[in-house]
């Protein structure tokens, strides 16, 4: 897949990733979009623009998604202030979380909130 292709599928899961967090929270969530490469201002893939999450959240689609990998970068990249979540989805199958144990209670409290707010 040429380089222009790849990113635009990444974006789309990106978009498609807030989508669902969007539909699963109850809180809005955007893609970090051309910031998260900026080297001086870090952000997840996708984060919830209250600002309410402890996660850190890494998506990847496409054929056969690193999922592995995307963690380490994950963990890397969350410091130790933040939660690492992978969101994979390979081609035409659903998302799927990758949730370190770590990470479980912050993982869950996206859920709680959303409840709470019912």
């Amino acid at each position: 897949m040429s380089g222009k292709r790849s990113r635009n599928k990444g974006a789309a899961g990106e978009r498609e990733a807030a989508a669902l967090m969007t539909a699963i929270t109850g809180c809005e969530w955007v893609r970090g979009g051309a910031s998260a490469q900026s080297v001086s201002a870090r952000v997840p893939d996708i984060f919830p623009l209250d600002g309410s999450s402890r996660v850190w959240i890494e998506v990847k689609r496409g054929k056969a998604p690193n999922w592995r990998s995307a963690l380490k970068q994950a963990r890397r990249d969350a410091g130790r202030d933040r939660c690492p979540i992978v969101m994979t989805r390979d081609d035409r199958d659903e998302w799927v979380f990758h949730v370190p144990s770590t990470s479980i209670s912050a993982f869950i409290e996206l859920f709680e909130a959303k409840q709470q707010g019912e």
